[in-house]
């Protein structure tokens, strides 16, 4: 056998089949998979299933994930389909969206320079910056650089633009290989895609190696299932008799039953690894033609490698020591690579040689089945466990002085503005301690990855650099990495760490001379801590920032200012201070009005303007201002301010009682807030409309609406937001009479926020309060009420939230009898008079006057709720009311006992309503008749009772939060309630429990 690996002497004259050419292997025992993809690729072409959807393959490396993707689509269905191919890699350096930039970039340099311009339209600009071959082609398109939240979606949106207009010619299919090592960017932007282009034909297949850790892999395959958009088609190993037929067919002859089964049971049905192991016996002659088949001539013994990378060394030690040299070369420049590139690097481990003498080595390796050629001269190794068995066999300092010599040529090709080279560049260099280059591509590198929104790695670009700067006196080197780390960290939520960052990075500025950067720092610090809810911490830091900037006009100071502005009206109640902050950034933004950037800070500013305003009780004015900030923001096209516009507007609409306009402006919100790609601006969408469905009694949209946001705050690392959807989970029990469930939200949400000290907590601590009372917990609800009256005092007379506490104190001091301090809250209201909050502030009015004795006012104020709650809807508020009025109205027959509800009356309509909501627990205690509710077995709550008869049905968690309209994470914490409170461990106990009590 030649050493050409593969080819024995010419079968005629030696009787003996061709065998091992240098061809891939057939594929073997995957025709479901190849139908399935066949299958929903034909109805693509047709038009059903409409829209994107994902096919997986998934199984352990070896087993055929990529095989298969390479020989789909076969010819049949190829016509007429365009076909993109493209990978993630594990080798390091690799840009981010790898897998988008080979699909999209081969079609970029290939289609006709017409059609090229009109399908990427608008969206070359966004797309220039990833793909260089459209400048190169179309030539440099105008760019207007917006934030980092606005930059993300515009980019996403690009990339689904530019496929659509691809797809609009034909079928799009899609194939993206090796995603357990996709970047956090590729796999975010392979969901806003699927997302988004539901009603295109575009099909994408692509597939993962299991057991690889990727935490961003499972987000988006959680996503993508849960969006019903997935589908999985999982690679099992080859039974025995696909293992003989794959052997059989590379050997082109048939083999021996033993030497089968050996080849089987030692590969476990792995395909790749058979094929190294039949390469490996026949190679050390061990599997030899006789008598008209491939038998054993020996017992393999130790020959026999008990692992791929094993085999693949035995196959290297057969080939020229030159040529597993340049092989190394070649596996530390990565996964692909020129001929030219190893032939002026080579020289480290072997003899200088040029490219043709690289290339004829290189098919040496091909014929090994260990490289193969590329459509663009380059060579990639056939499979990455070649690389990375290659790798693993390389000491140390070899490995920096080819990374250095191979940096080094990359730098003489010139194309450092390719975000392919600029990392490649970056990564080579740090490899190989080069600090002065590997930090200046590192940061490159970093902030390229920012500018496409790859904030994961970013973040590792600016460690790299922080890391190689770590003995070095470069201050201003220093804190623009630390800078660069803190804004991506806040681009990818990881709050803490950017934190973290900025406040090294304004400590690095000052050391370094330049006090505005470090008080950009400082506000970028400032801005996180908000985010965080460490309200105070955050007041500092934009004070510190302003004290840097000096009295000078500037664009750094104004939205320093607006930053305090709107931190006191919205998180401190301090609306004068916030509405002067504002002003005076206003004032400044006008002096400097010809300024590029001061046309997006007159939006913001009335944007906080507004907000302030409306805290601070002037809701008219504030509206205004929201309105104009608002059409300011769309005219931008800024959707992070548009969206931050329309989350304090709907707040003033649903103030004002305008609750279909609120939803309206919700709805638009929500749209906003997923443009900006940010969790951020999503983290109270879906909860303010669960809270508005509240309000109006529609219980189960209200719970979807939760539902929703559940799955958004768990990717949110900060409390607040939790707390409010805890808090608005338990407004919506307390409106169904579940008490102790409300009590156990309410709960939950002030314990998020008690340790930041925010001003938040004002909003929540009055329903846990209102809890307490209805549980007869007097004590507890009576502390509550008292730390909420001390929070009021804190604030504005006229602010916004003193309004919403006092009216839940009416009511509170009102159901515990404390009728003093319920009308005392009469003339602290009175300012609030017509406002509408989750308890209407003209209800909490005609409470405080009646424990005060003024009849007279009680009755007109709880008309006037009356009048408001049917105007708005708010059908739970008017039950409650109509109640309140009717007791008040027998009240007043001086003496009389309580008389049965007289049809028409408001309280028979009360009681109706509370019937038709479901609110009989509201109107048994309002009428006195409390007492008459069934007693609980182990004090189980309503919605505990109801999980537990659930699992006694043999319910699963998904079928129990479908039938009940909750998350599964809600319905484990019922059933770890329900484990704890009746005593048993587990879902047969509970289940036990049940039919023990009658509750099944």
């Amino acid at each position: 056998m030649d050493e050409s690996h593969g080819v024995l002497p010419d079968p005629n004259a030696a009787g003996l089949p061709p065998v091992l050419r240098a061809r891939r292997a057939p594929l073997v025992g995957r025709s479901r998979q190849l139908a399935v993809l066949a299958e929903q690729l034909a109805g693509t072409r047709a038009g059903h299933p409409p829209g994107a959807r994902v096919l997986l393959l998934a199984g352990a490396p070896g087993i055929g994930k990529s095989r298969l993707l390479e020989e789909f689509p076969p010819p049949d269905l190829a016509a007429g389909v365009t076909v993109l191919r493209g990978g993630a890699s594990q080798a390091e350096g690799m840009p981010p969206y790898l897998p988008f930039l080979e699909a999209l970039g081969d079609y970029l340099a290939a289609a006709p320079l017409e059609l090229l311009r009109a399908q990427l339209g608008p969206h070359a600009a966004s797309l220039a910056a990833l793909f260089p071959e459209i400048p190169q082609r179309l030539g440099p398109p105008p760019r207007h650089p917006l934030g980092p939240e606005q930059e993300r979606f515009r980019l996403y949106e690009a990339v689904a633009g530019f496929l659509a207009a691809i797809a609009a010619r034909g079928p799009l299919l899609l194939l993206l290989d090796d995603l357990q090592w996709a970047d956090a960017a590729t796999l975010d932007l392979l969901v806003h895609i699927v997302g988004r282009l539901r009603a295109t034909p575009l099909l994408i297949a692509g597939a993962y190696r299991e057991g690889e850790e990727n935490p961003a892999l499972t987000r988006a395959l959680a996503e993508l299932n849960r969006r019903r958009l997935l589908v999985m088609l999982p690679l099992h190993p080859l039974s025995g008799e696909e293992s003989r037929t794959l052997a059989t067919s590379l050997l082109h002859g048939e083999i021996a039953p033993e030497a089968a089964g050996l080849l089987h049971r030692q590969s476990e049905g792995n395909p790749f690894f058979l094929e190294e192991l039949l390469w490996a016996l026949v190679e050390a002659d061990i599997l030899v033609w006789r008598e008209g088949r491939w038998q054993l001539a020996a017992d393999p013994g130790r020959l026999l490698p008990p692992r791929v990378a094993e085999a693949i060394r035995m196959r290297l030690a057969r080939l020229d020591p030159a040529v597993v040299a340049l092989l190394r070369v070649a596996a530390v420049a990565g996964r692909s690579v020129e001929p030219g590139l190893l032939a002026q690097v080579s020289h480290i481990d072997v003899e200088q040689i040029d490219v043709e003498q690289v290339e004829e080595m290189l098919l040496a390796a091909a014929r090994a089945m260990l490289v193969r050629p590329e459509a663009d001269g380059a060579y990639a190794f056939t499979h990455d466990m070649v690389r990375e068995t290659l790798l693993a066999d390389l000491g140390h300092a070899r490995r920096r002085r080819l990374h250095r010599a191979i940096g080094e040529v990359l730098e003489a090709q010139g194309e450092a503005d390719s975000p392919r080279r600029l990392v490649d560049l970056a990564f080579h260099f740090a490899a190989a301690g080069e600090i002065p280059r590997g930090v200046a591509y590192a940061l490159a590198s970093g902030a390229q990855a920012l500018r496409a929104s790859a904030a994961v790695e970013a973040i590792t670009h600016y460690r790299t650099a922080l890391q190689l700067l770590h003995s070095s006196g470069d201050h201003a080197q220093r804190a623009v990495a630390l800078a660069g780390l803190g804004d991506a960290a806040t681009l990818a939520g990881d709050y803490a760490q950017a934190a973290e960052a900025y406040l090294a990075a304004q400590e690095a500025w000052l050391r370094a001379g330049d006090a505005a950067a470090a008080a950009r720092a400082w506000r970028r610090l400032g801005a996180v801590r908000w985010r965080q809810e460490a309200v105070t911490e955050a007041k500092e830091a934009f004070e510190r920032a302003l004290a840097l900037l000096g009295p000078e006009d500037s664009q750094d100071a104004a939205e320093t200012l607006l930053q305090l502005a709107d931190l006191h009206g919205t998180s401190l109640g301090r609306n004068s201070e916030g509405l002067a902050y504002a002003e005076q950034a206003l004032a400044m933004v006008a002096r400097l009005a010809d300024a590029p950037w001061a046309r997006p800070l007159e939006a913001r500013a009335y944007c906080v303007i507004g907000n302030v305003k409306a805290r601070g009780d002037d809701l008219a004015a504030g509206q205004a201002s929201l309105e104009r900030a608002l059409a300011l923001a769309q005219a931008l096209d800024d959707p992070v301010l548009a969206a931050e516009a329309c989350a304090y507007l709907a707040n003033v609409l649903a103030w004002t009682g305008d609750v279909d306009r609120s939803r309206e402006v919700s709805l638009l919100h929500a749209e906003l807030a997923r443009r900006t790609q940010d969790l951020f601006h999503l983290r109270h969408v879906y909860a303010w409309l669960g809270l508005q469905e509240t309000l109006q009694g529609r219980w189960a949209s209200a719970a979807y609406h939760f539902a929703q946001q559940e799955q958004i705050v768990e990717g949110l690392q900060i409390p607040e937001p939790r707390a409010t959807l805890r808090a608005y989970w338990g407004i919506l029990h307390h409106c169904q009479g579940r008490f102790s469930e409300a009590e156990a939200e309410f709960r939950e949400a002030v314990q998020l926020l008690r340790p930041t000290g925010s001003g938040t907590l004002l909003w929540h601590l009055g329903w846990w309060g209102l809890a307490l009372a209805e549980l007869g917990r007097r004590e507890e609800a009576l502390a509550r009420f008292a730390e909420l009256y001390a929070l009021t005092e804190t604030l504005d007379k006229r602010a916004r939230g003193r309004g919403m506490a006092l009216a839940q104190l009416a009511v509170g001091y009102t159901r515990l009898g404390e009728q003093a301090r319920a009308a005392g809250c009469y003339s602290q209201l009175l300012p609030f008079q017509g406002q509408f909050a989750p308890i209407l502030i003209d209800r909490g009015l005609g409470l405080a006057a009646q424990a005060g004795g003024d009849l007279a006012s009680a009755r007109r104020h709880l008309m006037d709720a009356e009048a408001q709650a049917r105007r708005a809807g708010l059908r739970p508020e008017l039950a409650l009311t109509l109640l309140q009025r009717g007791l008040l109205e027998q009240a007043a027959l001086k003496g009389s006992r309580m008389q049965a509800p007289i049809d028409g009356s408001a309280l028979a309509e009360g009681v109706r309503l509370c019937e038709e909501l479901g609110m009989q627990a509201f109107a048994r205690r309002l009428l006195g008749s409390a007492s008459a509710q069934p007693k609980r077995p182990a004090g189980l709550s309503d919605r505990e009772l109801e999980v537990l008869r659930l699992v006694a049905q043999g319910r699963t968690n998904r079928e129990i939060a479908e039938a009940l309209v909750l998350s599964e994470k809600t319905v484990a914490r019922h059933l770890t309630n329900i484990y704890t409170k009746t005593g048993v461990e587990n879902r047969a106990g509970a289940a036990a429990y049940a039919l023990r009590h009658g509750l099944a």
